[in-house]
């Protein structure tokens, strides 16, 4: 769903600390999109409980929850994502198994969202290791 088409209804967003709630007021300016926040909660499940019962819907990241299904949110026809990283020293005495999460990691999010876009980079400016993929902003909105 565009982003534009989200003004008109109710949302329950998750708090300013949050990544989700920083892509959404960041994509929203950019677009010249104002929103109406219903409820600003702290948690991802709390926002989709109430997007279950009915009360707005949910824009969160994480996987649907109480019967509600997943869309995609998008500004300017491009689907809104996250990065997920896996950083750690290169030094650490788990490295190797940090390294087969994060692969672990990838391979999931590659297959749970298929049309994202993935990619590996250094992360300069420290001994870290990074490995990236997104996972998309989604709103929830109950089907009853």
């Amino acid at each position: 769903m565009e982003l534009s088409r989200l003004a008109s209804l109710p949302l329950v967003v998750l708090d300013s600390r949050s990544a989700s709630r920083a892509l959404l007021d960041h994509a929203a300016a950019e677009a010249n999109v104002a929103y109406h926040k219903a409820f600003e909660v702290g948690l991802a499940d709390a926002a989709q409980a109430l997007a279950a019962s009915g009360q707005g819907v949910a824009i969160v990241s994480d996987e649907p929850r109480f019967g509600l299904v997943a869309v995609p949110v998008h500004a300017g026809g491009a689907p809104l994502t996250l990065p997920v990283f896996a950083i750690w020293r290169r030094d650490h005495y788990a490295a190797d198994h940090l390294a087969r999460l994060a692969a672990e990691l990838t391979s999931y999010c590659s297959r749970r969202f298929p049309t994202r876009p993935s990619g590996q980079a250094a992360h300069r400016g420290c001994s870290a290791r990074y490995e990236g993929e997104t996972c998309p902003l989604d709103f929830f909105e109950s089907s009853r």
